[in-house]
């Protein structure tokens, strides 16, 4: 039985894999492993942690805070992203197609500003991902806003002020 802060919890028809990295995103975000001060975050599994942490810190200019072999921490004063590094039994039954296939079934869509949607264009093409091209951008509440995907196809929204 999982528990948290001596509270336990009952987590029927989950797998132990699946237990085990909700135990270690628990651990990672309030362990104590939390340096920085944020005001939003996301976790995010990866089955190539060290590409889709490449993509992510030069994409958005975020600073590694905490890395090792299974998770990595990505942080500027605003916003924390957590990388989990799928496990192998998981990962060995992912197949990421190259160029990625688009994960557009997903409910959830990652959204960040950023400074120049023409510059996280070049850097994510260098990294893996890619944006939408320019005539796919559109104006939304007074940012200019183009979607793209990272280098494992997760899509992801940009928004320039």
């Amino acid at each position: 039985m999982l528990r948290l802060s001596g509270i336990p919890i009952i987590v029927p028809a989950i797998e132990s894999v699946a237990l085990t990295l909700c135990q270690r995103a628990w651990e990672i975000n309030f362990g104590g492993l939390m340096a920085t001060t944020f005001h939003a975050g996301a976790v995010l599994y990866a089955k190539n942690l060290t590409l889709v942490k490449a993509f992510y810190e030069a994409v958005l200019s975020l600073n590694v805070e905490h890395a090792d072999s299974e998770y990595v921490v990505l942080a500027s004063p605003a916003f924390q992203l957590v990388i989990l590094k799928v496990p192998e039994q998981i990962a060995s039954s992912i197949e990421i197609e190259s160029p990625p296939r688009r994960r557009t079934e997903t409910p959830l869509k990652l959204v960040f500003e950023i400074p120049s949607i023409s510059a996280a264009r070049a850097i994510a093409q260098l990294h893996g991902g890619e944006l939408l091209p320019p005539e796919r951008e559109w104006n939304f509440q007074g940012y200019r806003v183009c979607d793209g995907q990272d280098p494992e196809g997760n899509v992801v929204q940009f928004r320039q002020r």
